[in-house]
């Protein structure tokens, strides 16, 4: 109520402070059915009977001064810019209701630990430490070298990695540090063949362990190596039981991996991490990080960028062999133009014009071109075929590209057999059946 009387009577004591007329208005005086006694500046209801009405009108206006004109400007301009700052800050709010809620991190296993809290921006989406190693695992005669994955829940959505059989460890395997491990695609292969590994005890080093399920296969990775040669145990099982060589300090981790929800947020979460590690690593400014921060971003642009100088020299090195094996082409074709002198000049002698002549030692030519191509195409794919049956990288043919390297082989026979037949078109039949 304060608030509100306050509001009334402040533009009454605004004008008053600045000497400009205010208005007066009728006053009633009237007795309720209690007896109780009303005044007010309001009519009373209809059938209400007024004891008195003090009526008073508003003074006529006084001309108004220059500082009346100057405060009343003054009013008018504070209620401007109180207006727009208003308008500004629903502007602001508009802003901000328009903005996506940001995601909390989803941590599903035990409670979380320290690591887990330090990463709790609001763009990422998962957090995952990791320990790594490697080992000999062995399940009754057979036995595999490999890698140990000591991971945590969001390893698996981060990575990709979907359970082929079996459960994926549970919230009491985390934390209790339980002796279970899940097997990638060719470690279940190499142990167990077409046998169900679900179930089956195996040993890591000397530690036994029991398979809770198996991952499905993804290949190769980007740089060649065999993605599926993994298996994961929980992080703290790997810190107790398997990674003794490792040296490194109780509750330490070897890997963070991070997913955010949107690709937008990758530089602005980098930031991020990377200012919260120096923070946390008490790392003065001017000072160099002891930690690396690795985008995929930056990663996909590097092997873009790999990928395409390679292919450039590729393309140069096939430019180089198209040059030289042109040039070999026409001077095979030159030699044979000289020593078949008499033959041009007896077909000319009987009818055959320098269209013919150049006709035919352009066909000459791409014959020419054209078997080395089908040769080369041949070795090609016979080698293509044995490095997919003997090796561990994928090769895949393309007809479009057989296709593009017989056409191209060709154009060089072309190209290049042109001045030869050219040179042979030329000759003068007469002085050509005089060469011996």
């Amino acid at each position: 109520m304060s608030t509100c009387l306050l509001r009334t009577a402040l533009p009454a004591l605004l004008a008053l402070a600045c000497g400009l007329p205010v208005a007066h208005a009728d006053i009633y005086t009237w007795t309720d059915a209690s007896g109780r006694v009303n005044v007010s500046n309001l009519k009373p209801p209809d059938g209400v009977k007024v004891t008195r009405v003090v009526h008073e009108s508003a003074p006529k206006a006084a001309p108004v001064t220059p500082r009346q004109e100057v405060a009343r400007d003054t009013l008018r301009d504070a209620e401007v810019q109180v207006l727009a700052e208003r308008v500004r800050q629903l502007q602001y709010e508009v802003e901000l209701a328009k903005r996506p809620a940001p995601q909390p991190v989803e941590y599903r296993g035990p409670p979380a630990p320290p690591i887990i809290q330090y990463f709790a921006q609001p763009e990422v989406q998962y957090v995952a430490a990791s320990l790594r190693g490697g080992t000999q695992i062995v399940y009754a005669e057979s036995n595999w070298s490999t890698q140990w994955q000591g991971v945590q829940p969001d390893w698996f959505d981060i990575n990709e990695w979907k359970i082929a059989s079996g459960q994926s460890f549970d919230a009491r395997d985390y934390s209790g540090a339980s002796k279970s491990v899940i097997l990638g695609d060719t470690v279940r292969q190499q142990l167990f063949g077409d046998q169900d590994a679900v179930g089956q005890t195996v040993r890591l080093g000397r530690v036994p362990f029991t398979v809770v399920a198996t991952l499905k296969p993804k290949g190769q990775g980007g740089f060649g190596q065999d993605q599926d040669d993994v298996v994961a145990v929980p992080l703290e099982t790997a810190r107790r039981r398997l990674s003794g060589a490792t040296a490194l300090p109780p509750g330490a981790v070897q890997q963070i991996s991070l997913g955010v929800g949107r690709a937008g947020d990758l530089s602005y979460a980098q930031d991020e991490v990377e200012a919260l590690l120096r923070q946390r690593h008490r790392i003065q400014p001017g000072d160099d990080d002891d930690f690396s921060v690795r985008n995929i971003a930056e990663v996909v642009a590097t092997r873009t960028q790999t990928t395409r100088l390679m292919s450039l020299l590729l393309g140069a090195v096939a430019g180089i062999s198209l040059i030289v094996g042109g040039i070999g082409i026409m001077n095979i074709m030159l030699v044979s133009v000289t020593e078949r002198i008499r033959e041009i000049g007896l077909r000319m002698a009987v009818g055959a014009g320098p269209g013919d002549i150049r006709k035919q030692f352009l066909a000459e030519a791409m014959l020419i071109s054209m078997i080395g191509g089908v040769i080369g195409i041949l070795l090609g794919v016979v080698g293509a075929l044995l490095v997919s049956r003997f090796g561990s990288l994928p090769v895949a043919l393309d007809g479009k590209v057989v296709g593009l390297a017989a056409g191209f082989s060709i154009a060089t026979g072309l190209f290049f057999g042109y001045y030869p037949a050219r040179k042979a078109s030329l000759l003068d039949p007469i002085e050509a059946l005089r060469q011996q």
